[in-house]
């Protein structure tokens, strides 16, 4: 497929530019366009071969080429290939990769994360998780977490409510009716207070 081909394009610049043909240099640019491929790939073998790419640009940029050190929209690629269905044999690695992608993110220093990579990483786990105590108990410890971070937003609560049974969503939003917990407007001022000042992806 096309993703597969741009990682080839990709690792091809990337041995030139070893070779000292520094005219081919991939950037940040050229990283993102790759992940990018993944991300709406159909290919079981995405989300992995995303994950790839993305650990080589930390680790380049922990080394010394920090202007391809992942943004935003590089670990948003990540968790949305993790979002697309998977197939059942692949969903348990899958799922590593999606809460170890989303963990790196909320720890780095150089990128935080938005109320968007909240809404996708909790599609991402309703996609690769069976519904279940895990799954609950998974689902709640993020959301509870979001709600520390201020990042709830009513995409947020849209993915919540597709990936929570109905009594576990009232539960984790104070009780209140299912028709009140799908608008962040009648839930703690707290949970939504770093979205307002962020930019859509």
């Amino acid at each position: 497929g096309s993703a597969l081909k741009a990682e080839s394009l990709l690792k091809q610049m990337e041995h030139m530019y070893g070779n000292g043909v520094e005219i081919v240099q991939p950037n940040l640019s050229s990283y993102n366009t790759v992940l990018s491929a993944f991300a709406r790939s159909k290919e079981a073998s995405s989300i992995f071969l995303a994950k790839n790419v993305l650990d080589r640009m930390i680790l380049m940029g922990d080394s010394d080429n920090c202007s391809v050190l992942p943004d935003l929209q590089s670990f948003s690629s990540v968790l949305s290939a993790c979002a697309h269905s998977s197939p059942e044999e692949q969903r348990k690695k899958a799922l590593s990769v999606a809460i170890d992608t989303f963990k790196t993110l909320h720890s780095s220093k150089h990128v935080h994360q938005n109320s968007y990579i909240y809404a996708i990483f909790f599609k991402a786990l309703a996609n690769l998780m069976p519904r279940g105590s895990e799954r609950n108990k998974i689902l709640s410890n993020f959301f509870k977490l979001a709600c520390k971070d201020g990042l709830v937003s009513n995409l947020v609560l849209l993915q919540v409510h597709h990936a929570c049974p109905t009594d576990l969503c009232r539960k984790l939003m104070n009780n209140l009716s299912r028709q009140s917990t799908r608008d962040i407007r009648n839930l703690p001022q707290e949970w939504s207070s770093n979205t307002r000042q962020q930019i859509r992806a």
